[in-house]
């Protein structure tokens, strides 16, 4: 009988028992028994930038990241329909922007501009569909109740586990839970009309300290890193063997009961019914429209995701908070952006035709905005105006979101006194962020360019005191009702 191989597809398995083959790599999976997948976004990134918040793909690497997905979903479902076992490492599911291939134009001649359409890309989209995988950690597991074809697996990598997501979604078989039962973190799913299965495993960790070594010399047999001159440890090639043999021992449980699959040539065309031929079809547009809802939901949740930034307005500190005022400033008609060079660190510089200002933010649990923070705005004023490109000092910004743990309309003064006397005397303005989230909300509607200049004003106008934005516009509605704010009130600043 002919010795029994076993593949890593994302990850190398310690003591180099399995051949290890890239995501970058478009290899058929007919080469070996038993697949053991570990889906990365990784190997694909390359040199990418940035857009909200995560990796932006050029139009070259996004076109091989989503080739490398078709293969590998491709790869993966014939393997399974035709009997092998696919073992998939639950890793953590990450999130990049690729390049769609389509274009916006707008403007016409010098001013004709080009913007990218991008559109979202995850993790397991390297696979075929395996139900819905919500994001969550942690390391409290234990195996399902009942006969489980992981038990002596559980035993070796128990300690090694941790689960970076939950299965969500109808499976077949929960086989590892997380402590309480009422989640599943592993599970055995079988396929109608496939004779081989996937296991789903949580994230185990492959690359311990104690599975590698200083080489002594170059190994002739590949099994060292070149690179970092390690290679496998004893410890790693016994938990490699043990690991690999529970593999084997799994894929011979789940083979015993299972159907034979059909050979490869009865599914020929001339092969087929007349109403096989009719529902393959159906099933094939069905397919077809799955994947373009699929497609259009993740967009829509990403895009969801982005329009609640502003919110956080209303309950963030740090930079989250930094970056959403950033954002209502430029509703404003403001640019701002943050500034970062080797010497200084500003938390948003913004400017318009009334002027330039430099804001410095704070949030804070359950307390007011303290003198600390005036104190550093006005050192990153004096900073800011020791750069050679600077002439004429900028006027200086505090940002409060105070007691932000609570409602609005239920919270206390947001500057402490020594604050509001200090700004009084170096004519600093405050803003209180929640009443920028209710300017921000109005003008995220549609463009208003008066009230936008009006808000400019209210922040530039303001000396020493908590900026008054002016009353939201009231539109009248087709019944003649009015239409106006809808965030929370704030209380107005003490006198």
């Amino acid at each position: 009988m002919a010795r029994r191989t076993l593949v890593g597809v994302g990850c190398e398995l310690p003591g180099g028992v399995a051949e290890f083959v890239p995501l970058s790599q478009k290899r058929s999976l007919l080469d070996w028994d038993v697949i053991v997948f570990s889906p990365d976004l990784s190997p694909f990134l390359g040199y990418h930038g940035f857009y909200k918040g995560k990796p932006s793909l050029s139009e070259d690497e996004s076109a091989k990241l989503r080739e490398s997905a078709e293969h590998w979903a491709r790869e993966v479902s014939g393997a399974v329909r035709i009997g092998k076992s696919v073992f998939v490492l639950l890793t953590a599911q990450d999130q990049v922007w690729i390049d769609t291939g389509e274009r916006q134009y707008s403007g016409t001649g010098r001013n004709r501009q080009t913007t990218r359409i991008l559109a979202p890309f995850h993790t397991y989209q390297l696979l075929p569909s395996l139900g819905s995988l919500q994001p969550s950690e942690g390391k409290e597991l234990r195996l399902a109740d009942g006969d489980n074809i992981l038990s002596d697996y559980w035993k070796l990598c128990e300690t090694r586990s941790m689960y970076r997501v939950l299965v969500e979604s109808k499976v077949s078989q929960p086989l590892i839970v997380t402590r309480s039962g009422a989640k599943v973190a592993g599970a055995l799913i079988r396929l109608k009309e496939s004779a081989g299965a996937f296991v789903l495993l949580p994230d185990v960790e492959l690359e311990a300290d104690e599975f590698f070594e200083a080489q002594a010399g170059r190994s002739e047999s590949g099994e060292a890193d070149s690179e970092t001159g390690l290679t496998w440890s004893a410890v790693a090639a016994k938990f490699g063997h043990q690991l690999r043999d529970c593999f084997f021992r799994i894929d011979d449980t789940l083979r015993q009961g299972a159907p034979d699959p059909p050979p490869a040539w009865s599914g020929d065309a001339k092969f087929l019914l007349a109403a096989e031929a009719a529902m393959r079809e159906e099933l094939l547009i069905l397919d077809t429209e799955i994947a373009r809802i699929s497609e259009r939901r993740a967009t829509l949740k990403a895009r969801l995701g982005e329009e609640g930034v502003l919110r956080r307005l209303l309950y963030e500190k740090g930079p989250l908070l930094e970056d959403a005022i950033a954002r209502a400033l430029r509703l404003m008609g403001f640019t701002a952006d943050p500034y970062r060079d080797a010497k200084s660190e500003f938390d948003v510089v913004f400017e318009s035709v009334e002027g330039r200002l430099i804001g410095e933010a704070e949030g804070r649990d359950n307390k007011p905005v303290n003198i600390d923070k005036l104190r550093q705005l006005q050192m990153n004023l004096h900073e800011d105006l020791a750069r050679e490109e600077v002439s004429v000092m900028a006027q200086g910004v505090l940002f409060g979101n105070a007691y932000r743990l609570k409602p609005p309309s239920e919270r206390e003064d947001f500057f402490t006194e020594k604050v509001m006397a200090a700004a009084k005397q170096n004519g600093c303005v405050l803003v209180r962020t929640p009443d920028l989230f209710t300017v921000a909300q109005y003008l995220s509607r549609g463009t208003d360019t008066e009230f936008a200049s009006a808000c400019r004003t209210a922040i530039i106008s303001t000396k020493g005191r908590v900026a008054t934005f002016p009353p939201l516009p009231v539109a009248e509605s087709s019944d003649g009702e009015s239409i106006g704010a809808i965030a929370e009130p704030v209380p107005e600043p003490s006198s």
